[in-house]
């Protein structure tokens, strides 16, 4: 069986499969418009015969990032699963359906495409397996997302899904849920206390490196760049500034600006600033949905040719592949519909006392003026495309 291995800064805890399953911390960046409420329900995911059996690997923890590790084998064995290593077979999805659960999903922001398709997602594969799913916004306060998740383990809810505004200040409630012996899943990074039973992200760093090395490349060596980013303090968010950053470099360009901000307005003077101040700059990356919202605006306005890429794929950014706007270059997008039904999955066989891996990942998609339309379909299955 794959051992369960919890995941905390500055220590090395394990979780055994019988004991505690904990925090939950999704993080997703904000937006403008959603996709959301006619998204079709899937179907809860059943194990595939022909793949092998996950449960027969003994997965261990990279110790470079703050993980368990075992002592004899070292940190060269990461415990990191993708979303076949969740699947529910037909018996789980049975066993849980019986068992009549009640899930806590907290989410950090609900005015972005992502949160809001994450939760989508989530509530489909609630539905699918009878759980019923309780869901919060914290809308980026840190103070009232600790009082809201005191107030689901409160309520003795079985598991929670969490996307925190910050994975340190939120670790008082995630060791309250510790206590109280509920799983939760955290999306983004692990926090500085407690335990929690994985860590479920998008490949952040990769995903932002191979964008940016594509604005890199449309820019040209020896050119210049700004980045917008979001002042979360969350690991996924350093993965996006690293990526972004080695893309850019790698590819010869000069980063003259870092600029982020919570607030797309902000974003957007923050990006004409930049822009004024760089008379010859070649293009601006945009870490999150609501940084490349304001970095299209600010260019439009600009009238300069100036590139952007991005990391997060909204509806906004479709809408100006599908119009045609010659400055949008790339943007990766994680799947947000798709985690919510892995986080569901993942906590449901915490719930049932199986192992699941420490580290969860989904993998972003790249999308282009080439594939746009195709990418939508994966990314939000079931909902109304802007070009419809």
């Amino acid at each position: 069986m794959r051992r369960i291995t919890t995941r905390r800064r500055g220590g090395t805890g394990r979780l055994l499969a019988s004991a505690l399953a904990l925090a939950l911390v999704l993080a997703a960046c904000g937006g403008d418009d959603t996709p959301a409420d006619d998204a079709d329900t899937e179907p809860a995911g059943e194990a595939d015969d022909d793949e092998p059996d996950a449960a027969d690997e003994d997965v261990d923890d990279d110790g470079a990032d703050e993980g368990d590790v075992d002592e004899d084998d070292g940190a060269d064995d990461p415990a990191v699963a993708g979303p076949d290593d969740v699947a529910l077979t037909d018996a789980q999805i049975a066993e849980i359906q019986e068992l009549g659960l009640t899930f806590g999903l907290n989410t950090n922001n609900n005015t972005d495409d992502f949160s809001q398709t994450i939760v989508v997602g989530a509530e489909a594969e609630a539905e699918a397996l009878g759980i019923d799913l309780i869901v919060q916004n914290a809308d980026f306060d840190a103070q009232l997302q600790i009082s809201q998740i005191e107030s689901l383990v409160q309520q003795g809810v079985d598991a929670i899904f969490l996307i925190a505004v910050d994975a340190d200040a939120v670790s008082t409630a995630v060791l309250e849920a510790n206590d109280a012996g509920i799983p939760v899943l955290i999306v983004g990074g692990p926090p500085s206390r407690g335990e929690v039973l994985t860590v479920l992200n998008a490949a952040s760093y990769d995903g932002t490196r191979e964008s940016a090395g594509l604005l890199a490349a449309e820019i040209g060596d020896g050119g210049s760049a700004g980045i917008l980013g979001i002042p979360l303090a969350l690991a996924v968010i350093e993965d996006r500034d690293r990526g972004t950053a080695d893309g850019l470099t790698d590819g010869g360009i000069d980063i003259v600006a870092e600029q982020a901000s919570f607030d797309q307005e902000e974003l957007v003077g923050q990006a004409e600033s930049i822009i004024q101040a760089n008379p010859d700059l070649g293009g601006l990356y945009a870490t999150w949905s609501l940084a490349i919202n304001a970095a299209l605006a600010a260019v439009e306005q600009s009238g300069q040719d100036i590139k952007i890429a991005g990391h997060d794929a909204e509806r906004s950014g479709f809408e100006a592949f599908d119009a045609g706007n010659e400055a949008l270059v790339a943007l990766t997008a994680q799947q947000p519909f798709l985690q919510g039904q892995v986080g569901l999955r993942a906590l449901s066989l915490g719930v049932l006392g199986e192992p699941v891996a420490s580290d969860l990942q989904v993998p972003n998609l790249l999308v282009t003026p080439e594939n746009y339309r195709d990418q939508w379909d994966i990314l939000y299955p079931g909902i109304t495309a802007p070009w419809e």
